[in-house]
């Protein structure tokens, strides 16, 4: 009978820790994601700011 409940709460602390270590995983995706979508972010605001900064030499020249 000891070794039912044992086995019982074994199994609810596997469980847990399951949980625990999806959740954590979970979390470390969407950071990483976060990440990549502000370096993407990033990216397109130095495009758009050497694109601009060619424009104007451009337009100097002219």
């Amino acid at each position: 009978f000891l070794l039912e409940i044992r086995a019982k709460v074994q199994r609810c602390i596997d469980t847990r820790n399951k949980l625990i270590e999806t959740r954590r995983k979970h979390r470390e995706e969407q950071e990483l994601l976060q990440r990549m979508q502000l370096e993407q972010k990033l990216k397109l605001m130095q495009q758009q700011e050497q694109y601009q900064q060619f424009q104007q030499s451009q337009y100097q020249m002219q």
